[in-house]
């Protein structure tokens, strides 16, 4: 290791540090500040509140890391520039490749980090946090559970208790006219159960779907047993092809499930999916996702092909520094429209799930590859 590789990536790892450090602490200071008062309206323990603040942190740091990258390419050759250093270093025989590799294989070990620390501690975490936020907060009681690749949901009521397993959450890309969101989502693979106040079974009911016509659910091609027939005379059987029940659950209540859904890690959603697509659902959504869990972790590396060739050409002196914070705000702000519009189009499937994922990263990406080939030695 040379003492140019060293020293670089010793300028951009203090650099780094102290970008990563500000904005975890802002983004803990504004979300503490934003669930102030219902931490003291629910008379919340300061043990508790920090403990759920600190859940809530690994989801954080997904999302700064990248822009801690951004910025921090910059900066580091900002300062480096102001100092004259970079010009030392070109005039010694230093090509740019040279001098910018540290700050690429921080990058690139960055987005490893980044996608096992999505997988192994995020979904937990997030999990916890909503389970704090409900239950101690809000003081209401857990609704769903995930068992492997399946949601189970429970609606507690005077009469007993109706349970529901969801196999597949389906949101459908061409929502039916004058129904409005609720139509979007439909539930696959379904089990009903009907329990009385003794948990004696009532009812069950199972269908390979179940959706909101806007008045009630619509259930379709399963079967309906109940415990005791209209005449009394025993358990009753009834297969079906399309049939309308009354539940008390409406379309939001199911927002549980998606919550559900939305908290898998890679290899979770990975099976989810599989299985959803073996068994004939559409998996477009849920695809998307899969793929961006994938892409997201490589922000960091795009983000620096991208903005360390344009650092690299930016003057160091007339407010070079300033003008490399402004535009590494402004590209990271390009990058997240573009993104955000090729997700929309790969969830609704107008792109293919790879390209809505993808897009963004294939894009800026090549950009600042080509850029940085071309970067003047």
């Amino acid at each position: 290791m040379s003492l140019l590789f060293r020293y670089v990536l010793r300028e951009n790892a203090k650099v780094l540090g102290w970008i990563f450090g500000v904005l975890l602490l802002l983004c803990f200071l504004i979300d503490f500040f934003e669930r102030w008062d219902d931490l003291l309206e629910h008379e919340v323990s300061t043990s508790l509140g920090l403990y759920y603040m600190a859940c809530r942190l690994p989801q954080y740091v997904v999302y700064i890391i990248p822009v801690s990258m951004l910025l921090s390419g910059f900066i580091t050759l900002g300062l480096m520039g102001r100092r004259n250093e970079l010009i030392a270093l070109k005039a010694s025989g230093a090509g740019g490749l040279l001098i910018v590799r540290p700050m690429l294989i921080t990058a690139a070990f960055l987005c490893v980090l980044s996608f096992f620390w999505a997988e192994a501690l995020v979904p937990e975490a997030n999990r916890e946090a909503a389970r704090i936020w409900q239950m101690e907060v809000k003081k209401t009681s857990q609704r769903s559970i995930m068992t492997g690749s399946e949601v189970w949901l429970r609606s507690p009521s005077p009469q007993g208790m109706t349970l529901y397993r969801i196999g597949f959450l389906q949101l459908s890309q061409t929502p039916l006219p004058g129904q409005g969101k609720d139509s979007e989502m439909v539930l696959n693979e379904v089990s009903v159960l009907r329990l009385d106040k003794d948990f004696r079974l009532l009812e069950r009911v199972d269908a390979r779907e179940m959706s909101w016509d806007g008045q009630q659910w619509s259930f379709l091609d399963g079967i309906q047993w109940s415990s005791m027939s209209s005449d009394q005379q025993g358990p009753r059987v009834e297969r079906f092809e399309k049939k309308s029940l009354s539940l008390p659950e409406r379309p939001e209540d199911f927002q549980w499930v998606k919550q559900e859904v939305e908290s898998m890690g890679f290899f979770q959603l990975a099976q989810y999916v599989e299985r959803a697509r073996r068994e004939g659902f559409d998996a477009t959504s849920q695809l998307t996702d899969l793929h961006f869990k994938v892409a997201s972790a490589l922000f960091s590396l795009v983000t620096a092909l991208f903005t360390i060739p344009l650092a690299m050409r930016i003057p160091p002196r007339a407010g070079g520094l300033a003008l490399g914070v402004i535009l590494s705000m402004g590209i990271g702000f390009l990058y997240y429209l573009v993104l955000a519009l090729g997700l929309a189009l790969g969830h609704s499937g107008a792109l293919p799930p790879f390209l809505g994922a993808w897009g963004a990263n294939l894009i800026f990406g090549s950009l600042g590859l080509w850029w940085m080939l071309h970067m003047r030695q």
